[in-house]
């Protein structure tokens, strides 16, 4: 190995660090130290994870923390230290001022040193020159990657001794090692190592581009916080608390209590459902989304915001879960006694909400699904975007075509989305009116229909034809059910009253099919 001798100039150094409590350091993440409390004092970490930046991120964090508070400090990394200088500065942890004042010692290996240390080099040569640079008041050292002393096919006598100078030094010691697969794990050819360091910080990658950190002592104490912490890797800043949506992961939250729901009742008063809250929860209870969005931000520790309302109010519902999103880290919870469309469900989860659920809805279903969405928090967000085939879609939400529109644009529009993966589940009713009588059909079932959805309707020729997009066949028979009492009656010659049809994409593409090619040629 060799020491960089960089010119000396003057740092300039923070003498304000977080709170942590004595016998403890920093890990130099803010959200980190909340949850878990600092790591300790002369301790020595394997900081775990797949290949990538990541794990070198959370230990120059840590380094660069302990260089503001003017602790001084060694990197041991491979290859040419500027390299590692530069790519710190990338992450918004600049080391470059430390280093030339000489607060920061960094150390590099030789290229060929794993295959040296492997064949040739003596243990003890390597640790005492570790031991030498190393000394001097030296308080945090990180060193990466830790494969060049830790083998992973087993235990080494350069390992063993790597280990126990990690251990006997009185800085912190961090190193980083790679694994593949599960980061919470080590191959069970290296698990030697579990039990001769302090603890690990096990760093695993999660959708959005996020990273979940979790420290884990060897031998935790019974008031040891072990809780993961889920964190943005950004350029220029490193690990910061996700900023693409609210931190909701149960170890994310902070103040929250798992005990404390807030109902939002938006049909108003519900004495059965306020009860079996109050039995299972601390339970507040409003009936306005204004209400609720008093309480969420008066500081109330809230784990969980149950929204609650009919079919008819399942708008009102979307945007009650968007305006509290913003507002709280507590888990979001949407439930329905009625049946809701998947489209409807889809948009709640899009919204914000952690979970939705509907069609006779059992309590004890409902506070398990509370319960685990409080403990399990969410993953990020998706940015919805669901494309319209003619190209109207646009991101943060579903501009698709809705309410009433002449027939052969009607027809041209079901052709689309029946060729589309998005939005090609839908119900299409063909409702017999007579022509005198189809304007009030269509006003009858056009007040029924949500044109914010993507409902549509049409009429021609002696019927109503209606698509209910997102909705399955047993939900477009119900709701023609709910409004078959209001619409006009028409017999045919005999006597009879004609079907109503009712047509489910895709389950009855060819059917529809051949509806569609009746109405292209004007015989609706």
């Amino acid at each position: 190995m060799k020491l960089s001798e960089p010119t000396a100039q003057t740092p300039e150094i923070s003498p304000d660090g977080p709170r942590i409590e004595p016998g403890r350091v920093s890990t130099g993440v803010p959200l980190l130290d909340e949850r878990s409390g600092g790591l300790l004092d002369g301790g020595s970490y394997l900081v775990v994870g797949r290949p990538g930046p990541a794990k070198l991120v959370t230990a120059l964090h840590f380094l660069h923390e302990g260089l503001l508070l003017g602790e001084p400090g060694l990197l041991v990394v491979a290859g040419d230290p500027r390299g590692i200088v530069d790519a710190a500065r990338g992450w918004g942890l600049p080391l470059d001022d430390f280093w030339h004042a000489g607060l920061l010692r960094i150390l590099g290996f030789r290229e060929d040193f794993e295959l040296r240390a492997a064949r040739t080099l003596d243990a003890e040569e390597v640790t005492t020159e570790l031991e030498r640079e190393g000394g001097e008041g030296v308080r945090r050292v990180v060193v990466d990657p830790g494969s060049a002393f830790l083998s992973p096919a087993g235990r080494t006598a350069l390992g063993g001794a790597y280990l126990r100078w990690a251990i006997e030094h009185p800085a912190t010691v961090l190193t980083t090692f790679a694994v593949d697969g599960d980061a919470a794990a080590v191959p069970s050819a290296a698990e030697w190592m579990l039990n001769a360091v302090s603890g690990r910080l096990v760093v695993e990658p999660r959708p959005g581009g996020l990273h979940q950190v979790t420290v884990l002592p060897t031998s935790p104490l019974p008031d040891d916080q072990i809780e993961a912490v889920s964190l943005e890797l950004a350029p220029g800043e490193g690990l910061i608390r996700p900023r693409a949506f609210p931190s909701r992961r149960g170890g994310d939250r902070g103040n929250v209590d798992p005990d404390q729901l807030l109902v939002v009742a938006l049909d108003g008063p519900n004495p059965e459902l306020a009860s079996w809250a109050g039995s299972a929860f601390r339970t507040e209870v409003v009936t306005e989304a204004l209400d609720a969005a008093d309480r969420v931000q008066s500081g109330r520790p809230f784990g969980a915001v149950l929204v609650y309302a009919s079919r008819a109010l399942v708008g009102d519902a979307l945007k009650t879960v968007r305006a509290l999103r913003p507002l709280t880290r507590a888990a979001l919870v949407f439930a329905a006694d009625d049946e809701v469309r998947a489209s409807d469900r889809i948009a709640l989860l899009e919204a914000g909400a952690d979970d939705s659920l509907s069609g006779g809805v059992d309590f004890r279903e409902l506070g398990l699904r509370i319960r685990q969405a409080i403990a399990a928090g969410s993953r990020p967000l998706p940015t919805p975007h669901v494309p319209h085939p003619n190209g109207t879609g646009v991101p943060g939400g579903v501009a698709i075509p809705g309410g009433a529109m002449p027939l052969s644009d009607f027809v041209e529009e079901v052709s689309l989305r029946m060729a589309s993966p998005e939005l090609g589940v839908f119900s299409l009713l063909s409702v017999p009116a007579p022509p005198d009588m189809e304007m009030d059909a269509e006003t009858v079932l056009a007040g029924s229909l949500r044109d914010e959805a993507g409902d549509l309707i049409t009429r021609g020729r002696g019927r109503i034809h209606v698509l209910l997009q997102g909705a399955r066949r047993t939900q477009a028979e119900a709701f023609l059910a709910r409004v078959r009492n209001r619409l006009p009656r028409s017999t045919d010659a005999s006597g009879a009253e004609p079907r109503t049809e009712v047509l489910a994409n895709p389950a009855h593409g060819p059917e529809l099919g051949r509806l569609l090619e009746v109405l292209r040629g004007g015989d609706g």
